[in-house]
């Protein structure tokens, strides 16, 4: 199975929260603009609606160790595969490279141990 979620790592939990913060706001400020959500009440509630519940809720937010141990809630029950966005609107090339990076090199080598 697989399961796509919003996904930020820093190297901090905190650092992870405030970067998150802003590239998502301005992902869902967009998709709400151009009424992305269309008609459906759950998805028009997500997409206009308080960002610090979504956060909470179902997107993969925090530093390498947090991450990993949320993705590994999802492998539990069942989900074999993770979709993540490395990148956001506004980032710049060398915010989306250290995010990559961090990834690459904290991230995937421990979710092999699972």
């Amino acid at each position: 199975m697989v399961i796509v979620r919003e996904f930020f790592c820093a190297p901090t939990h905190e650092e992870a929260l405030e970067r998150a913060r802003a590239n998502f706001a301005k992902k869902y400020e967009v998709y709400a603009y151009h009424g992305l959500h269309g008609t459906d009440d759950e998805l028009t509630r997500k997409v206009t609606g308080d960002l610090e519940t979504l956060m909470d809720d179902t997107f993969l937010v925090g530093s390498p160790e947090e991450c990993v141990e949320q993705i590994a809630a999802y492998h539990e029950m069942g989900f074999n595969d993770v979709a993540i966005r490395l990148f956001y609107p506004e980032m710049s090339q060398a915010e989306v490279l250290e995010h990559i990076d961090l990834v690459g090199r904290e991230v995937i080598p421990a979710l092999h141990a699972l």
